[in-house]
């Protein structure tokens, strides 16, 4: 299993899988535009903990003061 979160202050790359997105990826296939929050780094952190606790099917398994990994299982 390939490493997963943070890298050298950088997140890891993501695995070959299609179901891996990163704003700092560099291929097509797994990059996506971030999302860019004016607020603190602890008030971001609560809003999106607050924001995955709306979804279903989510397992938040990582809190760190800069990362925050959670899994999303699909049907």
């Amino acid at each position: 299993m390939p490493m997963l979160g943070i890298d050298g202050n950088k997140l890891s790359p993501c695995p070959d899988t299609p179901n891996c997105v990163s704003s700092q990826a560099t291929d097509e296939a797994h990059f996506i535009e971030p999302i860019l929050v004016s607020a603190s780094v602890e008030d971001t952190s609560e809003i999106i903990l607050r924001v995955l606790d709306d979804f279903s099917r989510v397992k938040v398994t990582q809190v760190e003061p800069d990362y925050i990994r959670a899994e999303f299982t699909s049907l």
